[in-house]
Protein backbone atom coordinates (compact mmCIF):
# COMPACT_ATOMS: atom_id res chain seq x y z
CA UNK A 1 0.00 0.00 0.00
CA UNK A 2 1.27 3.44 -0.88
CA UNK A 3 2.63 5.72 1.81
CA UNK A 4 1.20 8.74 0.01
CA UNK A 5 -1.91 10.41 1.38
CA UNK A 6 -5.07 9.64 -0.53
CA UNK A 7 -8.23 11.73 -0.48
CA UNK A 8 -11.42 10.59 -2.20
CA UNK A 9 -13.76 13.23 -3.68
CA UNK A 10 -17.06 12.07 -5.13
CA UNK A 11 -20.10 13.60 -6.76
CA UNK A 12 -22.86 11.11 -5.96
CA UNK A 13 -25.12 12.69 -8.63
CA UNK A 14 -22.78 11.79 -11.51
CA UNK A 15 -23.61 9.19 -14.12
CA UNK A 16 -27.25 8.59 -13.24
CA UNK A 17 -26.34 6.47 -10.24
CA UNK A 18 -22.91 5.18 -11.29
CA UNK A 19 -21.04 7.37 -8.80
CA UNK A 20 -23.57 6.67 -6.04
CA UNK A 21 -23.06 2.92 -6.51
CA UNK A 22 -19.28 3.33 -6.26
CA UNK A 23 -19.70 5.40 -3.10
CA UNK A 24 -21.91 2.78 -1.48
CA UNK A 25 -19.37 0.07 -2.33
CA UNK A 26 -16.53 2.11 -0.85
CA UNK A 27 -18.42 2.76 2.37
CA UNK A 28 -18.97 -0.97 2.83
CA UNK A 29 -15.22 -1.57 2.73
CA UNK A 30 -14.49 0.64 5.76
CA UNK A 31 -11.05 1.56 4.40
CA UNK A 32 -9.10 4.26 6.28
CA UNK A 33 -9.26 7.07 3.69
CA UNK A 34 -11.41 10.19 3.96
CA UNK A 35 -14.26 10.62 1.47
CA UNK A 36 -15.55 14.10 0.63
CA UNK A 37 -18.97 14.21 -0.97
CA UNK A 38 -19.42 17.19 -3.25
CA UNK A 39 -23.02 18.30 -3.43
CA UNK A 40 -22.73 21.98 -4.26
CA UNK A 41 -24.67 23.66 -7.05
CA UNK A 42 -22.20 26.51 -7.47
CA UNK A 43 -18.73 25.74 -8.96
CA UNK A 44 -17.29 28.56 -6.83
CA UNK A 45 -18.71 27.01 -3.66
CA UNK A 46 -17.39 23.60 -4.68
CA UNK A 47 -13.85 24.89 -5.23
CA UNK A 48 -13.91 26.67 -1.88
CA UNK A 49 -15.24 23.51 -0.26
CA UNK A 50 -12.43 21.43 -1.77
CA UNK A 51 -9.79 23.98 -0.78
CA UNK A 52 -10.90 23.79 2.84
CA UNK A 53 -11.04 20.00 2.94
CA UNK A 54 -8.29 18.69 0.67
CA UNK A 55 -5.43 20.45 2.44
CA UNK A 56 -2.18 19.10 0.96
CA UNK A 57 -2.85 15.45 0.16
CA UNK A 58 -0.55 13.85 -2.40
CA UNK A 59 -3.23 11.97 -4.34
CA UNK A 60 -6.79 13.09 -5.02
CA UNK A 61 -9.15 10.42 -6.34
CA UNK A 62 -12.04 12.16 -8.10
CA UNK A 63 -15.08 9.96 -8.72
CA UNK A 64 -17.56 11.60 -11.04
CA UNK A 65 -17.80 13.28 -14.41
CA UNK A 66 -15.86 15.94 -16.31
CA UNK A 67 -17.41 18.70 -14.21
CA UNK A 68 -15.98 17.28 -11.00
CA UNK A 69 -12.58 16.66 -12.60
CA UNK A 70 -12.45 20.27 -13.78
CA UNK A 71 -13.17 21.55 -10.28
CA UNK A 72 -10.58 19.28 -8.69
CA UNK A 73 -8.06 20.39 -11.33
CA UNK A 74 -8.29 23.90 -9.91
CA UNK A 75 -6.72 22.56 -6.72
CA UNK A 76 -4.22 19.97 -7.94
CA UNK A 77 -2.86 22.22 -10.72
CA UNK A 78 -1.86 24.85 -8.15
CA UNK A 79 -0.39 22.39 -5.67
CA UNK A 80 1.24 19.90 -7.99
CA UNK A 81 -0.72 17.02 -6.48
CA UNK A 82 -1.57 13.85 -8.39
CA UNK A 83 -5.08 13.39 -9.75
CA UNK A 84 -6.45 9.89 -10.19
CA UNK A 85 -9.77 10.09 -12.03
CA UNK A 86 -12.43 7.42 -11.67
CA UNK A 87 -14.89 7.96 -14.55
CA UNK A 88 -18.47 7.92 -13.31
CA UNK A 89 -20.17 10.66 -15.33
CA UNK A 90 -22.15 10.68 -18.57
CA UNK A 91 -19.65 12.23 -21.02
CA UNK A 92 -16.27 11.49 -19.43
CA UNK A 93 -14.31 13.14 -22.26
CA UNK A 94 -11.32 13.96 -20.07
CA UNK A 95 -11.17 10.72 -18.16
CA UNK A 96 -12.07 8.20 -20.83
CA UNK A 97 -9.14 9.24 -23.02
CA UNK A 98 -6.54 8.83 -20.29
CA UNK A 99 -7.98 6.36 -17.82
CA UNK A 100 -9.90 3.09 -18.23
CA UNK A 101 -13.38 2.47 -16.96
CA UNK A 102 -12.72 0.30 -13.93
CA UNK A 103 -14.98 -1.57 -11.59
CA UNK A 104 -14.26 -1.16 -7.89
CA UNK A 105 -12.41 -4.49 -7.57
CA UNK A 106 -10.02 -3.43 -10.34
CA UNK A 107 -9.80 0.26 -9.51
CA UNK A 108 -8.93 0.15 -5.81
CA UNK A 109 -5.71 -1.88 -6.13
CA UNK A 110 -4.48 0.63 -8.71
CA UNK A 111 -5.31 3.57 -6.46
CA UNK A 112 -3.77 2.05 -3.36
CA UNK A 113 -0.52 1.26 -5.16
CA UNK A 114 -0.33 4.78 -6.67
CA UNK A 115 -1.80 3.53 -9.95
CA UNK A 116 -0.13 4.51 -13.21
CA UNK A 117 0.22 8.28 -13.44
CA UNK A 118 1.13 10.22 -16.55
CA UNK A 119 2.01 13.87 -17.00
CA UNK A 120 -0.34 15.93 -19.15
CA UNK A 121 -0.60 19.60 -20.02
CA UNK A 122 -3.04 21.90 -18.27
CA UNK A 123 -4.41 25.04 -19.91
CA UNK A 124 -5.25 28.26 -18.11
CA UNK A 125 -7.89 30.88 -18.79
CA UNK A 126 -8.33 34.24 -17.10
CA UNK A 127 -11.64 36.11 -17.04
CA UNK A 128 -13.27 38.58 -14.70
CA UNK A 129 -10.08 38.66 -12.57
CA UNK A 130 -10.34 34.90 -12.07
CA UNK A 131 -7.83 32.33 -13.30
CA UNK A 132 -9.06 28.82 -14.02
CA UNK A 133 -7.34 25.66 -15.22
CA UNK A 134 -8.77 23.26 -17.81
CA UNK A 135 -7.65 19.81 -18.85
CA UNK A 136 -9.72 19.15 -21.96
CA UNK A 137 -11.40 21.85 -24.07
CA UNK A 138 -12.16 25.56 -23.71
CA UNK A 139 -14.68 26.99 -26.14
CA UNK A 140 -16.40 30.33 -26.72
CA UNK A 141 -19.24 30.73 -29.19
CA UNK A 142 -21.90 28.53 -30.71
CA UNK A 143 -20.76 25.30 -29.08
CA UNK A 144 -20.61 26.85 -25.61
CA UNK A 145 -24.23 27.93 -26.02
CA UNK A 146 -25.09 24.41 -27.14
CA UNK A 147 -23.34 23.02 -24.07
CA UNK A 148 -25.27 25.35 -21.77
CA UNK A 149 -28.56 24.33 -23.39
CA UNK A 150 -27.65 20.62 -23.27
CA UNK A 151 -26.91 20.86 -19.54
CA UNK A 152 -30.51 21.90 -19.01
CA UNK A 153 -31.68 18.48 -20.20
CA UNK A 154 -31.92 16.05 -17.31
CA UNK A 155 -33.31 13.02 -19.14
CA UNK A 156 -31.60 12.88 -22.54
CA UNK A 157 -28.36 10.92 -22.88
CA UNK A 158 -25.05 12.63 -23.47
CA UNK A 159 -24.43 12.65 -27.24
CA UNK A 160 -28.12 12.90 -28.18
CA UNK A 161 -28.77 15.88 -25.90
CA UNK A 162 -26.02 17.85 -27.69
CA UNK A 163 -27.65 17.09 -31.04
CA UNK A 164 -31.01 18.37 -29.79
CA UNK A 165 -29.40 21.43 -28.22
CA UNK A 166 -27.64 22.21 -31.52
CA UNK A 167 -30.91 22.21 -33.45
CA UNK A 168 -32.53 24.46 -30.84
CA UNK A 169 -29.67 26.99 -30.77
CA UNK A 170 -28.70 27.15 -34.42
CA UNK A 171 -31.62 29.20 -35.68
CA UNK A 172 -30.99 32.17 -33.38
CA UNK A 173 -27.19 32.20 -33.35
CA UNK A 174 -25.17 34.89 -35.12
CA UNK A 175 -21.38 35.02 -35.68
CA UNK A 176 -19.40 36.74 -32.91
CA UNK A 177 -16.54 39.22 -33.25
CA UNK A 178 -13.37 37.93 -31.57
CA UNK A 179 -10.19 39.78 -30.70
CA UNK A 180 -7.41 37.21 -30.51
CA UNK A 181 -3.74 37.44 -29.60
CA UNK A 182 -2.07 34.32 -30.99
CA UNK A 183 1.61 33.91 -30.11
CA UNK A 184 1.91 37.69 -29.95
CA UNK A 185 0.11 38.36 -33.24
CA UNK A 186 -3.27 40.15 -32.96
CA UNK A 187 -6.26 39.07 -35.05
CA UNK A 188 -9.77 40.49 -35.22
CA UNK A 189 -12.32 38.25 -36.88
CA UNK A 190 -15.90 37.08 -36.90
CA UNK A 191 -16.50 33.42 -36.23
CA UNK A 192 -19.10 30.90 -35.17
CA UNK A 193 -16.86 29.57 -32.44
CA UNK A 194 -13.30 29.54 -31.18
CA UNK A 195 -12.00 26.41 -29.43
CA UNK A 196 -8.78 25.93 -27.47
CA UNK A 197 -8.19 22.21 -27.14
CA UNK A 198 -5.86 20.33 -24.84
CA UNK A 199 -7.72 17.05 -25.48
CA UNK A 200 -9.42 15.91 -28.64
CA UNK A 201 -13.08 15.49 -27.64
CA UNK A 202 -15.92 17.18 -25.84
CA UNK A 203 -19.68 16.74 -25.52
CA UNK A 204 -19.49 13.03 -24.77
CA UNK A 205 -17.09 11.93 -27.51
CA UNK A 206 -17.42 14.57 -30.24
CA UNK A 207 -13.97 14.80 -31.89
CA UNK A 208 -13.70 18.56 -32.09
CA UNK A 209 -9.89 18.52 -32.63
CA UNK A 210 -9.00 14.88 -33.39
CA UNK A 211 -5.22 15.39 -33.35
CA UNK A 212 -5.04 17.32 -30.06
CA UNK A 213 -2.52 15.72 -27.72
CA UNK A 214 -2.71 16.59 -24.00
CA UNK A 215 0.99 15.81 -23.53
CA UNK A 216 2.65 17.66 -26.45
CA UNK A 217 3.28 20.94 -24.56
CA UNK A 218 1.08 22.95 -26.94
CA UNK A 219 -2.61 23.71 -27.30
CA UNK A 220 -4.68 23.40 -30.47
CA UNK A 221 -6.73 26.36 -31.67
CA UNK A 222 -9.79 25.75 -33.84
CA UNK A 223 -11.71 28.58 -35.50
CA UNK A 224 -15.00 27.98 -37.24
CA UNK A 225 -15.41 30.90 -39.61
CA UNK A 226 -18.96 32.09 -40.48
CA UNK A 227 -21.14 29.64 -42.39
CA UNK A 228 -24.84 29.54 -43.12
CA UNK A 229 -27.17 27.84 -40.68
CA UNK A 230 -27.96 25.21 -43.29
CA UNK A 231 -24.25 24.52 -43.81
CA UNK A 232 -23.66 24.27 -40.06
CA UNK A 233 -26.46 21.70 -39.81
CA UNK A 234 -24.88 19.76 -42.67
CA UNK A 235 -21.39 19.77 -41.17
CA UNK A 236 -22.33 19.20 -37.54
CA UNK A 237 -22.89 15.39 -37.72
CA UNK A 238 -19.30 14.97 -38.99
CA UNK A 239 -17.92 16.19 -35.66
CA UNK A 240 -18.62 12.82 -34.03
CA UNK A 241 -15.87 11.21 -36.14
CA UNK A 242 -13.73 14.31 -36.71
CA UNK A 243 -14.72 14.64 -40.37
CA UNK A 244 -15.49 18.35 -40.02
CA UNK A 245 -11.81 19.38 -39.90
CA UNK A 246 -11.49 19.28 -43.71
CA UNK A 247 -14.25 21.88 -44.18
CA UNK A 248 -12.92 25.13 -45.72
CA UNK A 249 -14.46 27.21 -42.90
CA UNK A 250 -12.40 25.33 -40.29
CA UNK A 251 -8.97 26.69 -39.31
CA UNK A 252 -6.74 24.72 -36.92
CA UNK A 253 -3.29 25.60 -35.61
CA UNK A 254 -0.91 24.72 -32.79
CA UNK A 255 -0.30 27.49 -30.26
Amino acid sequence: MTKEKIFFVINRKSGRGRARNILESLLKLNFPFPIVEVDKESPKETIEFLERNLQSEDIVVAIGGDGLFNLVCQIVAKRGSKLWVWPAGTGNDFSSLHFPYLEIDDALPNVLTSGSFKEIDIGEVEFENTRRSFGQVLSAGFDSKVNARANEFKVLKSSFKYTVATVLEIFKFKPIEYKLLIDGAPRILRAMTVVVANGSTYGGGMKIVPDANPADSVLDLLILHPVSKLELLRVFPKIFKGGHVSHPAIEIMKI
